[in-house]
């Protein structure tokens, strides 16, 4: 809201009319300010990436986020990008799904990991390279990646070393948000057990995770409901057969991936889609990516 729209003009000092044009003035420059903040801040480009164990549910669930399918069954080793215009909260919205191989394909992991771990460093060096130039191309986009969701198939009571493995390479180089992929298969009791297992396990290892109740990072009081609380969040995809009723049919009964008493989809949806977009946006930019760029010029990272 603009500041004059708060205050009123009958609300201003009984000042001299000089001093008062000046203070108008400075309102109308504030206000413009803020718009071009605003602006420029809703025409970034928001990017995720999934990664984890091959069957985790990586692609259905970028499907459910979306409401739709955009990704599909992989077929080879490569990693996809998927760019499409959103409305998030009536705001359009730039974002970049990308999808990577699955863990497990052979007896070694390194070589996918590393891949993926050089994608998310090479999104990195080209922002560098770009920033370090005399004249910078106005037009550029970054490709920098703001979010990585890692999948843990419900079928693991914890992480497995190949997880942490991971999740250590990449730890400080990208938003990690840690999600139990298939929840629908564990009772309330697992949930519990599960979750307990892998927040030991991310402590222990010192991997670094995005703060979701950092009053910095999201967009509106009520987003900061206690999130980390969520972490990892238990989450279920529709079936692709039963798409658009946004729900999985057991025999026992059905499990609504809207519902919040059902899985955490909800409100990972909401945190990705609008209150956190920004905060992990500018995240990357002030932390993430200056850490790294600092380390990169006093020759600490190996590219």
């Amino acid at each position: 809201m603009p500041l004059v729209s708060v205050l009123g003009t009958s609300s201003l000092p009984a000042w001299n009319d000089g001093a008062r044009r000046s203070y108008l003035l400075f309102v109308k420059c504030a206000n413009l300010v803020n718009k071009q903040m605003i602006v420029r801040r809703q025409n970034r480009r928001f990017t995720i990436m999934a990664a984890g164990p091959r069957g985790s549910g990586k692609s259905s669930f970028f499907n459910s986020l979306i409401g739709k399918e955009i990704v599909t069954s992989r077929g080879h080793e490569g990693i996809d990008l998927y760019m499409l215009n959103l409305d998030c909260e009536g705001i359009m919205q730039r974002i970049t799904l990308i999808d990577t191989p699955g863990f497990g394909e052979g007896f070694d992991d390194s070589e996918i990991q590393e891949t993926i771990c050089n994608f998310i460093k090479a999104q990195l060096d080209m922002f560098i390279a770009e920033e370090s130039k005399i004249r910078r191309n106005p037009k550029y986009e970054d490709t920098r990646v703001h979010c990585l969701l890692y999948f843990i198939p419900s079928t693991s009571s914890s992480l497995k070393s190949r997880d942490i493995a991971f999740l250590r390479k990449v730890s400080g180089l990208v938003n990690i948000i840690p999600v139990i992929s298939k929840s629908d298969g564990l009772s309330i009791t697992e949930r519990i057990e599960v979750k307990r297992q892998v927040m030991e396990q991310i402590k222990h290892y010192n991997i670094s995770i995005f703060d979701l109740d950092d009053p910095e990072v999201y967009s509106s009081p009520a987003a900061g409901n206690d999130l980390n609380s969520l972490v990892p969040f238990l989450v279920v995809s529709a079936d692709r057969e039963n798409f658009e009723s946004r729900a999985r049919n057991y025999q026992w009964g059905d499990v609504s991936i809207d519902n919040p008493d059902h899985c955490d989809l909800p409100a990972l949806r909401e945190l990705l889609l609008s209150t956190h977009i920004y905060g992990l946006i500018d995240y990357t930019a002030s932390e993430i990516y200056e850490n790294y760029r600092a380390a990169v010029l006093e020759g600490g990272v190996r590219k």
